[in-house]
């Protein structure tokens, strides 16, 4: 049984996420129907996480077995061939049977791409968010220092259902800091050892808030080490400026 790992660039624009929902166009489902066509078989298809509707991939990690040998030089080329324009492979390989893309997976990096309103552009609407508010970037600078560390993160986590584990809640974050681009152009970025459902559009959407000035520092270290109740925190941030930019296994 060979055990292949694909690296996938995506636009999730048009896609109901990764995840397979009947009757909807998926990320999952796409990809899995070509190489399905290609291989001759079917395949089950693991990515490194299940990216939420609208949200992008720069470098997506995902397997799947099949009984049988292939050139992966010919598997991508003829993937790329059969895939939509808003999915690319950028690279494939032989792994170990046990490599799980998600499982195996050490460190997950995000990138949140924003701005201010006024430097709207139509044709960056699908990759960018457009705070229409004016935002104070220091004190976005300083709540986004709080999510580093080891933590209870409830208050940040949308629940999956019944199959959902309630008392998985804890997860450890690397990084949690603002870079300055051009022209009014910031990127929030994040990476950690796994992140929940929404939970990096959640802790965005609560630095943004402190930004803008609807809730204080203060506060949000009550919503998270006291409250810890996703009721008691600010909305989520849009799914349209985030993209995963990166897993590391080693």
């Amino acid at each position: 049984m060979n055990n292949i790992v694909l690296i996938i660039e995506y636009d999730g624009t048009r896609y109901y996420g990764w995840q397979k929902q009947p009757g909807r166009r998926t990320l999952q489902e796409t990809i899995e129907s070509a190489i399905e066509k290609i291989v001759g078989q079917r395949v089950s298809l693991i990515a490194s996480g299940r990216t939420d509707r609208g949200v992008h991939a720069r470098a997506q990690v995902a397997n799947f077995k099949i009984n049988r040998e292939i050139d992966l030089s010919v598997l991508k080329r003829a993937l790329n061939a059969t895939l939509p324009f808003d999915i690319r492979i950028k690279n494939t390989y032989k792994a170990d049977p046990l490599f799980h893309a998600r499982f195996s997976a050490k460190k997950k990096v995000y990138y949140y791409y924003f701005s201010h309103s006024s430097y709207f552009t139509p044709v960056l609407r699908n990759y960018i968010w457009y705070i229409p508010y004016n935002f104070d970037i220091y004190k976005m600078e300083k709540v986004a220092k709080i999510f580093v560390g080891t933590h209870d993160f409830s208050a940040f986590k949308n629940s999956r259902g019944k199959w959902e584990r309630k008392d998985d809640t804890v997860r450890t974050i690397y990084s949690s800091d603002i870079i300055k681009k051009r022209r009014g152009l910031y990127i929030y970025r994040i990476s950690g050892n796994g992140f929940f459902y929404k939970m990096v559009r959640n802790i965005f959407g609560c630095i943004v808030h402190a930004g803008i000035g609807k809730i204080t520092e203060e506060e949000v270290l009550s919503i998270f080490h006291k409250k810890k109740d996703r009721a008691n925190a600010p909305p989520p941030a849009p799914p349209q400026g985030l993209f995963l930019v990166r897993v590391e296994y080693k």
